[in-house]
């Protein structure tokens, strides 16, 4: 835990001075292409352990990694080219979104049956999340 409390405060001080040398735009095209060839890498990973069957979460951590990455790499081509039209309101960005959500999914329904819990029940974080996105959209308007 000490561990991940201290590289996360050192990744956010290397950003930040980052941020301070080359400005925002810089630093965040950077780490934006970072995270989205980590992240392939990563759901590489997890589709391999789905495939020898590692760990039930496996299916969802591929999911969730390729949303992840597929939005990463989207921001790093709107910083890279100068936000040109097509990474604007563009429905592939919906399919990211689809994959990240359905692993999410995924998630929640293992977490509930390592609770010892069975049905629909896991889809209640789900709708908790969905409900407070569309409050915040309706309260603070587009």
């Amino acid at each position: 835990m000490k561990q991940a409390i201290l590289l996360t405060l050192a990744t956010v001080a290397v950003l930040e001075a980052g941020f301070v040398l080359a400005g925002y735009v810089t630093v965040a095209t950077i780490a934006f292409g970072a995270v989205a060839i980590m992240a392939v890498l990563i759901a590489l990973t997890f589709f391999w352990l789905w495939a020898v069957h590692a760990t039930p979460l496996a299916l969802g951590m591929v999911l969730s990694w390729l949303g992840v990455g597929g939005l990463a790499a989207w921001r790093w081509a709107f910083n890279v080219f100068d936000a040109p039209g097509w990474t604007t309101a563009n429905p592939v960005i919906l399919a990211l979104l689809a994959l990240t959500m359905s692993g999410s999914l995924l998630h929640f329904a293992v977490i509930q049956r390592s609770f010892g819990f069975r049905g629909l029940e896991f889809l209640w974080p789900v709708v908790g999340a969905l409900g407070c996105s569309v409050l915040a959209h309706v309260w603070l308007g587009q």
